[in-house]
């Protein structure tokens, strides 16, 4: 048998079991384009079609809903590399995306690659904690903060360090001096 569109023999890989079981000769994307098409020309049937649905079937919409919701998650996480791009941390339970130059309400608006918005290239992932510090602190001050610190942190323990190397010579000096005072009291007698 085949489709009456577009004349590809109908098997079960391209026949929709509903249309088999109806009699319609339509294939898979035959049947998805006549059913567009539908929705196009009478989009508040369509929606009235689609309320009703999800109200007789409300388990159905919930788990679908949450499995693509996590489907959609693993995907944009894995096509960032799957850690902060700030600290390295990899659970993906702190993971977010975050917009480079918080372009993202523009990114929204535009009609480029609305089913994967997080293919741009404009993106990366943060950390819980560090999403909310670029939230709370923007970016380049961030940065340059981090690496301020970083490097008082370094100039500190330095400073620390040559501190105790000080104070260890410094007692050394010290007993040295004791030892010497000792001594020539000790050869004066």
């Amino acid at each position: 048998m085949n489709c009456r569109v577009c004349r590809i023999i109908l098997t079960d890989d391209n026949w929709y079991s509903a249309n088999k079981k109806h009699g319609s000769r339509l294939c898979t994307t035959c049947s998805n384009a006549k059913g567009t098409a539908w929705k196009q020309k009478h989009p508040e049937k369509s929606r009235e079609y689609a309320r009703r649905y999800y109200k007789t079937h409300p388990k159905y919409n919930v788990d679908w809903c949450r499995q693509n919701r996590i489907d959609i998650r693993k995907e944009m996480i894995a096509a960032y590399g799957g850690k902060c791009a700030m600290c390295g941390i990899s659970d993906s339970i702190v993971l977010d995306i975050d917009h480079i130059d918080n372009s993202g309400a523009e990114d929204r608006k535009m009609d480029i690659n609305k089913s994967r918005p997080w293919l741009l290239p404009l993106m990366f992932l943060l950390g819980l904690m560090c999403g909310w510090g670029m939230v709370l602190v923007d970016r380049q001050m961030l940065i340059e903060e981090q690496g301020r610190l970083q490097d008082e942190v370094d100039s500190a323990r330095l400073e620390l360090k040559i501190t105790k190397m000080v104070d260890e010579y410094n007692e050394d000096y010290v007993e040295q001096v004791e030892w010497n005072e000792e001594a020539l009291k000790n050869n004066g007698r």
